[in-house]
């Protein structure tokens, strides 16, 4: 019987011993292999090996032909591209639209995402919806993106509603007529103009400031019951020298900011009657949650000021500037579970950007914050971060400055194009630009990249979307009749895409 023979036996755990080592050996080449196709390595067809990358590259509108140093690929837009490590000009095309091209460098085993490269028409189409006699004061829309209003020049607490949920259809349809309720105003003086603070996310109320001779008054404008509209100023018995914000993205809870004595409060409809947060503040940005970043004086060392952030009753001391300065920028977000706190000044020459800085300072309040970059940029006059909050953006002029927070990415431009100091470049969606310049409109991508002259504008309005982002809405001269001022719609697709 073989299980009592010791050759037999010897023979079967020598079988055994080969067994287990042939299948362990190949488990760990197979863990050798996965790892180094972790990292991007394999062969080319010559049988070399090469490190590789991996590039999401999509577009809108879509399919579009993608070339890699001018080689046309086999896979279109919305692709996952396999691409040797190296250095790479990326050309996007489709019939009727201008090329999108960026320079990309591929390093083994990175994986890089493009999802927002826009395609824009060879040949712009605009359409007058409506001429005005006057230029009108202002144009905004809601955070959908489908209700704008315009305000009647010649008629100054009348506003024309247009649903852009319908493009195609608003040349042939009237506006509806808006009018803020006069028996809210405080003062008898006529409106000189109305300047907007912000849209509450129902898209149906917003805060507009109303202008006149010898003072102003906060309205809350209720744009599908007029007649409910509240006067912000009487209600929560503001001064002449307090502003407001609102904050939890409720339209019951403001911020109010004396600029007398720099004292920040709060208050609701509810419970009128002011409580102040914090004194002796330069300047502040709010956020969910009533977390506060803001600038002070108070305990600042001689000839600084404090940087801090107010989360719950805390303060958390972030960073410190130079004092004196005319302008002190500070943003706040959050992106992707983490936050994100820039701060600088008109004379810093540099953004500071810290992620999770509360965080850090609760885990080791003894060891000294680090910020996540420091980008350069002289004399910045606004900071923003991007609708999604993944991109920081300093400007001055047509110089700028951006951080990519989820590739960690920085990026210095000068756009080339004359844009005045006072003239604040507004985010189309969280990956473009848009400011008007030579009275055209300019877009191009957040890196700098791909700068695009499109329709004729005034400068000063912003370039308005629909839900879609496929029509832009901007203010311009009519073109028979410079003395009139034209509403118009552009179309940003092909009639094929539309």
């Amino acid at each position: 019987m073989d299980f009592i023979d010791p050759v037999k036996q010897r023979k079967h755990k020598i079988r055994l011993f080969i067994g287990y080592g042939l299948i362990s050996c190949a488990i760990i080449l197979a863990t050798i292999v996965l790892l180094f196709a972790a990292y991007g390595y394999g062969l080319n067809s010559k049988g070399q090996i090469i490190q590789s990358g991996l590039v999401f590259v999509s577009s809108a509108p879509a399919p579009a032909t993608i070339r890699l140093n001018g080689q046309l690929n086999s896979a279109t837009t919305n692709a996952r591209l396999q691409i040797p490590a190296g250095q790479y000009t990326i050309k996007l095309t489709r019939n009727g639209y201008r090329p999108w091209i960026r320079s990309l460098g591929v390093e083994g085993g990175s994986v890089e995402h493009f999802d927002y490269p826009v395609l824009f028409p060879t040949k712009v189409v605009t359409t007058t919806l409506k001429q005005y006699a006057a230029q009108p004061g202002l144009t905004t829309e809601s955070l959908s993106g489908q209700w704008l209003m315009t305000q009647d020049a010649l008629n100054t607490d009348t506003f024309d509603e247009y649903n852009l949920s319908n493009p195609k259809q608003l040349a042939t349809s009237l506006p509806l007529t808006l009018t803020v309720p006069n028996n809210l105003f405080s003062s008898t003086q006529p409106t000189t103009s109305w300047s907007l603070v912000k849209w509450f996310s129902d898209n149906n109320h917003v805060i507009l400031q109303r202008n006149y001779s010898g003072g102003s008054e906060y309205i809350l404008f209720d744009r599908q019951t007029p007649a409910d509209s509240v006067n912000l100023t009487a209600t929560l018995k503001l001064d002449a020298t307090t502003s407001l914000s609102f904050y939890n993205n409720n339209d019951s809870q403001y911020y109010l900011y004396d600029t007398d004595d720099d004292s920040l409060s709060e208050a609701t409809l509810s419970n009128p009657q002011p409580i102040v947060i914090l004194k002796n503040v330069l300047n502040f940005d709010a956020y969910a949650n009533n977390a506060i970043i803001y600038v002070t004086g108070s305990g600042a060392p001689s000839g600084k000021v404090l940087v801090n952030v107010l989360q719950g009753k805390q303060v958390f001391h972030v960073g410190q500037m130079q004092s004196g300065m005319s302008q002190y920028l500070v943003a706040m977000s959050q992106f992707s579970g983490n936050w994100y706190v820039a701060f600088s000044s008109s004379g810093e020459g540099k953004v500071y950007l810290y992620e999770n800085p509360v965080a850090d300072l609760q885990n080791q309040p003894k060891s000294p914050l680090v910020p996540l970059a420091i980008l350069q940029i002289n004399q910045p006059s606004f900071l923003s971060f991007s609708g999604n909050s993944q991109i920081l953006a300093a400007q001055n002029g047509d110089v700028f400055t951006t951080y990519d927070v989820l590739n960690q990415h920085a990026y210095s431009y000068q756009v080339g194009s004359d844009i005045p100091a006072t003239e604040q470049a507004t985010w189309m969606d969280s990956y473009h630009f848009t400011v008007v310049s030579g009275s055209r409109v300019l877009v191009f991508d957040y890196d700098g990249s791909n700068l695009q002259t499109l329709q004729p504008a005034i400068a000063g309005f912003p370039t308005l979307l629909d839900p879609t982002h496929k029509w832009a809405y901007v203010l311009a001269p009519d073109i028979a009749n410079p003395a009139l001022i034209d509403l118009t719609s552009t179309a940003l697709r092909t009639p094929v895409d539309q």
